[in-house]
């Protein structure tokens, strides 16, 4: 009896550290059923635990999806699917800030699709390593597969196969792209990377087109922002929803639309539009136009139970003005700031009147005041989300000077 303890005491130190530097809810989801097994008998316990082992290594193994939690990240995941069935023990969602920060851990049988690729390995404004808080350097990043757009997501040599264009629309454009040829099947997608590349790249033609439910990638936009509705939206519902999508059984556009607009998530949609009003009442004084450029900055944090917010309000009240700036208190007392293009000021072909890489921008005027270079985006989109307090009025009139001279030179004030 004493060496059935001393193998189960082994086994379960194995066990734990196999599953250590998994993100949480992964981990919580292999331990959830140890609960139930410590309610059996010892012998029984002692019995299945070796079972429970090989179970965890397997799922802590991979292979895994990593996608960002947008409409791109939930279709770039859908086209990840529908080319390797039954591939994904798990798919997970993560921000760019876990990632910079080095919280979110990656194994190498990782696919990791539609986020940025931090500086691998990680380096401070003086070049050297990055430590953590604990003194412990980043370590390098090793992935099997990774895929992005954005303009400050290439940032290096990094081990595994990569598929990388900050030319592309969206991610999901990027993906169905890449590997069309040797799946022709994924045409039946064309409709939905379409609609991706139009919201994504914020590619509107009319203040009413973020608005239209008609198009399948606002729909999975407004789905994913209704805040209220999380709980409706748990990781397995997301996982469920991408799977159904990307079944070969939906061999046709009408299918996988079918597919799409499950009941559940065009009633958290509407939902968002109606929510969208609150806020809309709460933004409005915040927002001004100034020589061509609109303006949205938030000194406190915003209360609580304000609705969604309408990313495109600011933009739809000043359609002739070039660019957006907007900056917000988060919840740590830092700030996010953005500068983005209006997508309802553009030619007649729909083309951006400015050639600024407003994500580049950014990165450069964040990295000169904070030595930060975590900033990023598109070229129609920069965005930072932990400005300190004391750098924030330095950086806000640094983008305002930025997108002052070019409205200036295009003629706009």
């Amino acid at each position: 009896m004493a060496k059935k303890a001393e193998v189960s005491a082994t086994t379960a130190k194995a066990f734990i550290k196999s599953i250590d530097k998994l993100p949480l809810s992964q981990q919580r989801k292999i331990i959830a059923p140890l609960e139930q097994l410590l309610k059996t008998p010892k012998t029984k316990a002692i019995k299945d635990i070796a079972l429970i082992h090989e179970y965890s290594q397997n799922i802590s193994n991979g292979p895994r999806l990593v996608t960002h939690i947008d409409e791109d990240g939930l279709v770039s995941a859908v086209i990840m699917c529908a080319v390797n069935p039954d591939k994904y023990v798990e798919i997970i969602y993560t921000e760019y800030n876990a990632i910079n920060d080095g919280k979110f851990t990656f194994l190498p049988s990782d696919d990791v699709v539609d986020l940025p690729q931090p500086r691998n390995p990680k380096l401070d404004k003086e070049g050297n390593p990055l430590r953590n808080d604990s003194g412990v350097i980043f370590e390098e990043i090793v992935t099997n597969f990774w895929a992005d757009h954005h303009e400050t997501g290439d940032r290096g040599e990094y081990p595994g196969d990569h598929v990388y264009d900050p030319k592309s629309p969206s991610c999901a454009s990027l993906l169905y792209n890449h590997f069309l040829q040797k799946e022709p099947t994924l045409k039946r997608f064309k409709e939905l990377i379409d609609a991706t590349d139009m919201v994504d790249s914020a590619s509107y033609k009319t203040p009413d087109d973020p608005y239209n439910l008609d198009n399948p990638a606002v729909l999975l936009r407004l789905m994913l922002t209704n805040s209220r509705r999380q709980k409706d939206l748990s990781p397995g519902f997301r996982e469920r929803l991408i799977r159904e999508i990307a079944d070969k059984k939906n061999d046709s556009w009408e299918k996988v639309r079918k597919a799409l607009y499950n009941p559940v998530v065009v009633a958290i949609a509407k939902d968002a539009l109606a929510e969208f009003e609150i806020y809309r009442e709460y933004i409005r004084p915040f927002i001004k136009s100034e020589h061509g450029v609109t303006t949205k900055i938030e000194d406190e944090k915003r209360p609580f139970n304000l609705g969604i917010k309408d990313r495109f309000y600011p933009q739809k009240l000043y359609p002739d003005n070039l660019f957006l700036l907007e900056c917000w208190k988060n919840l740590d007392s830092s700030y996010s700031i953005s500068i983005s293009e209006n997508p309802f000021s553009k030619d007649k072909q729909g083309k951006s009147l400015s050639q600024l890489l407003l994500g580049e921008e950014l990165q450069k005027i964040v990295l000169k005041f904070t030595g930060s270079p975590d900033a990023g985006g598109h070229k129609g989109i920069g965005m930072y989300q932990k400005l300190q307090p004391d750098k924030r009025d330095a950086v806000i009139s640094a983008c305002k000077e930025l997108l002052f001279e070019e409205t200036k030179r295009l003629g706009r004030y």
